[in-house]
């Protein structure tokens, strides 16, 4: 009796869960998975059920992009300027905490998730992206800060290092500016870094892999170390030198913030005939491990025009004395109607570098374009 009365509970608990079973399948709603980034998924933001596999995203969020990628071996810390968070040109009161921009890390598996641009440094470990998409406006992309758009940059530590402004380290550079970008690779303050920056698209790019165990000014700041460009003590000194009749301390001439073209223009006389400069001349430009196509001095991008040392390095108030083929056409012009320190300067006397450090490509048609910042290996 006991066995039947068993198996007649058997019967209908199964007949009870039978039917629970299909209500919740005929009637209870279920969850709709889409694609736009926000929920599960991760999508492309066009379509629904999983996606590209890159997560994130409205839609639009194939161009225009700084992207950062840490191909070293270890992982690193990224910084973006302090002064300069990405916002438009319009944006009132701009700062890391109020801007316009959005971003993303993209793990070595391809998932990425959005972090928001509230921070302007990110840890990489090997292999993830940090990409920070640039506002857009009137169809053009703007990295702007209180209606300035004058360019921004970073530079690279290795993790557990913390450096909030960059000494005696390499920066990359950039400028989004009407339809085209500027960017370019700095080695002004030092090198810690190998690196190349390229744009989506165009085929110019910069690159820096020479050795950097090889580095003749070797540094530590801060915990980090790096190649120090020889304008920092102790590879320079307060010594006063002089460069036809200009006179400014050893650091200055290695410097050289300066912005008359004249001046400038002795600066450079002045480090190719410095030890130290043609040290690091030969390091970074003329280094035969490798290539860094990258800025090794301020104003990098300009030289000495050929033949024109003899006024742009001279006394420039003796300029309109001298022979008129030392001169161009224009300045002689200027030189026969007055006799002024300003004729000097016409025409300038420094021409740009061929093949130099700074980089411009328009942009791609549909926006699609993107700026690459790899980072392929940074000194421990």
């Amino acid at each position: 009796m006991a066995g039947k009365t068993l198996e007649i509970g058997m019967v209908i608990f199964g007949l009870v869960l039978a039917l629970v079973l299909a209500y919740v399948f005929i009637f209870y709603p279920k969850k709709k998975i889409n694609g736009n980034g926000n929920g599960t998924g991760g999508g492309n933001g066009n379509g629904s059920g999983g996606g590209n596999g890159n997560g994130g995203g409205t839609g639009n969020d194939t161009g225009g992009f700084l992207n950062i990628k840490n191909l070293s071996e270890s992982g690193v810390v990224v910084y973006l300027d302090l002064k300069y968070p990405p916002c438009k040109k319009g944006t009132i009161n701009c700062s890391w905490k109020n801007n316009d921009g959005v971003s993303y890390i993209t793990d070595a598996s391809g998932t990425r998730r959005e972090i928001g641009v509230t921070a302007r440094n990110q840890t990489l470990k090997t292999g993830e992206v940090w990409s920070v998409k640039v506002p857009l406006t009137n169809n053009k992309f703007e990295w702007c800060t209180n209606g300035l758009c004058t360019g921004a940059g970073g530079w690279v530590v290795p993790e557990g290092r913390e450096m909030l402004a960059p000494e005696s380290v390499m920066r990359f550079e950039f400028n989004w500016n009407g339809d085209a970008i500027n960017y370019n690779l700095s080695g002004v303050d030092g090198i810690n870094a190998n690196m190349r920056m390229t744009y989506t698209g165009c085929s110019d790019f910069t690159v820096c892999n020479i050795p950097l165990t090889d580095c003749p000014f070797k540094r530590t700041v801060n915990g980090v170390n790096t190649c120090s460009a020889p304008k920092f003590k102790p590879f320079c000194t307060d010594n006063p030198e002089t460069v036809n009749g200009v006179f400014k301390t050893d650091c200055e001439w290695m410097g050289c913030g300066f912005s008359s073209e004249p001046i400038k223009c002795r600066c450079h006389f002045y480090r190719k005939n410095n030890e130290n400069g043609v040290k690091w001349d030969d390091y970074i430009l003329n280094n035969n491990s490798g290539t860094c196509n990258i800025y090794s001095w301020a104003y990098g991008e300009f030289r000495p025009k050929p033949g024109k040392d003899l006024y742009c390095c001279s006394d420039v108030k003796d300029c309109c004395d001298y022979p008129s083929s030392a001169r161009t056409p224009d300045q002689n012009a200027c030189c026969n109607k007055s006799h002024d320190i300003n004729c000097c300067q016409i025409d300038g006397c420094l021409e740009p570098t061929p093949d130099g450090p700074l980089l411009t490509c328009k942009y791609d048609a549909n926006k699609l374009g993107s700026l690459n910042v790899d980072i392929i290996k940074v000194l421990k």
